[in-house]
């Protein structure tokens, strides 16, 4: 099957990285479903229903909040009988203070990101996991600092514990709802975006495009992933 011929969906499309896998899937052909939380990104609504190379490829603008339950399920109602060839759940967001001790975290800035990091993304590719074929991918974006072996300096340790609950949530997705399918723990790099800074190693189109290529290739190798945006497989 070409590119032409398959739909991802990534959420959180607003900015960032979530911004730029939208376009970089669109730049190849895919069908794109872009989800955001209030309408009128202008990158996005510039590509919305235009044909990318002479292909069907499209990109479809959606509405959702991946913290709200709610709003999950009714994402879901208006896909209904929609194939998913990739499903990608773009969600990060980090306290006010990266290198807090956890006494110094306050207690709703941790459970938002808890909610927003973890318990989303999970719910968005277990309800969405029977859209996607045995041929496709339920990813999210993880990091590197979610790994307890690899994360040895201990940094960020609020954002840190909150991707190392997601990894556990889609250890669950693929031995339940994501059995039989790629289930992909994708750690991007550290990126120059609003949440990177502007001393973080990477730029988004250093990142993304070969995040992009992994997640092409995954497809058919059904079972747990844990990547890096290079291809290297990370440690738990």
């Amino acid at each position: 099957m070409s590119t032409s011929d398959k739909t991802a969906l990534v959420a959180g499309a607003s900015r960032g990285l979530g911004l730029a896998m939208a376009e970089e899937l669109h730049r190849r052909g895919w069908s794109v479903i872009a989800t955001v939380r209030r309408p009128g990104v202008a990158a996005l609504e510039a590509l919305a229903g235009r044909p990318r190379n002479g292909s069907a490829a499209s990109m479809e603008i959606e509405t959702l909040d991946i913290a709200d339950a709610a709003s999950v399920r009714a994402l879901g109602q208006r896909l209904q009988g929609r194939r998913l060839d990739l499903v990608i759940a773009n969600a990060g967001i980090t306290n006010s203070n990266v290198q807090d001790r956890m006494m110094e975290v306050a207690d709703e800035e941790y459970a938002r990101m808890l909610l927003t990091n973890a318990l989303g993304p999970a719910r968005l590719l277990e309800h969405l996991a029977a859209s996607v074929p045995p041929s496709g991918v339920l990813a999210a974006m993880s990091s590197v600092l979610g790994s307890l072996r690899e994360n040895v300096a201990g940094i960020w340790p609020a954002y840190a514990s909150s991707k190392a609950a997601l990894n556990m949530l889609l250890r669950d997705l693929a031995g339940g709802a994501g059995r039989g399918r790629a289930v992909v723990a994708m750690a991007p790099g550290w990126v120059r975006t609003e949440m990177g800074g502007p001393d973080a190693a990477l730029s988004v189109a250093e990142s993304i495009p070969l995040v992009i290529d992994e997640l092409e290739r995954i497809g058919w190798h059904p079972g747990l992933h844990y990547l890096n945006y290079d291809g290297r497989r990370l440690e738990w």
